[in-house]
């Protein structure tokens, strides 16, 4: 039996009585891209944070035309710097 947590649906459900917000790096493609908008549609509302814009503005394009929230922002992860702007966003 594993330690680790199990997300479920309540978990991700947007019945609370205020949205979620999420930031997720590599959104642009692949398991990332799924994954935000898989939250998107979950009701979270979801920071696309990557370097290359014109896909980060497509997938929260995606995500808003799925009845969710999404949101680019520029941000290099292996830049300290640009992380700690992303977040004080």
């Amino acid at each position: 039996m594993s330690d680790r947590p199990n997300p479920s649906s309540e978990t991700m459900s947007s019945s609370s009585s205020s949205p979620k917000t999420i930031i997720i790096t590599g959104a642009t493609g692949g398991v990332g891209r799924g994954i935000a908008i898989a939250c998107g549609q979950a009701g979270w509302r979801v920071w696309i944070a990557a370097r290359r814009e014109k896909e980060g503005i497509e997938v929260a394009r995606e995500i808003d035309a799925a009845g969710g929230s999404g949101r680019f922002v520029a941000c290099d992860a292996g830049d300290e710097s640009s992380v700690a702007e992303t977040i004080r966003q």
